[in-house]
């Protein structure tokens, strides 16, 4: 008899420890892989959220860019858009993220891992061209807030090497003046 009750419950931790390791491998599969339904150009790394283009009246081009947060069966979705005014590519990745970490109870660590993982502005060219192959016209320069970010990064980086060029410039000026003085010293 109480052989029997050992078996059951070593049974039954087995089949705790096999369902605990099932949770843990979907729960990874969840925020490392795009949903199956998701297509391919639309897919960040994670089941509920997607980069996404849409219809705007609020921009020139007539279509905004952003990331798309699924809620779920019978939820209307949240989306996150790149606006030239508003947000950066950065900054709206960080919005749809911690909402899509919140809405989904995903833990801190993983979240922070996923907000180091936003995607370049290019995955946002090609979904442009996917779309327009799909019979979509969204023109080139609806991809202008994409890359916001980027042109500012390459202007910060062209000051300072202006800057260093200027330096380098006073400091050269400071050497010929020295030149100068010690040739003047040596000839005298």
């Amino acid at each position: 008899m109480l052989w029997a009750k050992l078996q059951h419950l070593k049974a039954r931790h087995y089949e705790a420890q096999c369902q605990a390791r099932a949770i843990v491998r979907k729960y990874r599969r969840f925020i490392r892989t795009n949903d199956p339904r998701t297509n391919e150009a639309f897919g960040v790394g994670a089941h509920g959220i997607r980069m996404y283009a849409k219809p705007s009246k609020k921009t020139a081009s007539g279509w905004e860019f952003g990331y798309l947060v699924t809620r779920g069966s019978g939820s209307s979705d949240r989306f996150f858009p790149i606006l030239d005014e508003q947000w950066r590519i950065s900054e709206a990745w960080a919005m749809a993220i911690n909402f899509w970490a919140e809405l989904h109870a995903i833990r801190d660590q993983d979240r922070l891992a996923k907000l180091e993982e936003t995607p370049s502005p290019d995955r946002f060219k090609q979904l442009r061209r996917y779309l327009n192959e799909q019979g979509k016209d969204i023109p080139t320069e609806a991809l202008g807030p994409v890359y916001r970010e980027q042109r500012e990064a390459l202007a910060r980086e062209k000051a300072k090497k202006q800057l260093s060029r200027e330096e380098l410039d006073d400091e050269l000026a400071d050497m010929l003046s020295w030149l100068t003085r010690e040739i003047e010293t040596t000839r005298a």
